[in-house]
């Protein structure tokens, strides 16, 4: 089993939003890097799953956070 978290509908309407503007920057250039806005996304979801910086880096070893940015990461 895959828990599946229940997340408020501000998280959701911000993830909605994150990938609304690559799509459309993309759409519009296709060349532009929206790496920084990709890597946002990732953060949420970490976030949403509650893992630790710890876990992150098995999952992602070249995460681009330290510890303390990762930690202090908050997203409303």
């Amino acid at each position: 089993n895959f828990p599946i978290p229940i997340i408020p509908i501000e998280t959701e309407k911000l993830l909605i939003e994150i990938t609304n503007k690559i799509t459309n920057d993309k759409n519009c250039t296709p060349v532009i890097e929206t790496l920084a806005l990709e890597n946002e996304i990732d953060i949420i979801v970490f976030k949403i799953y509650n893992l630790t910086y710890d876990e992150v880096i098995l999952i992602e070893p070249d995460f681009k956070l330290i510890k303390e940015e990762y930690d202090e990461f908050i997203f409303q």
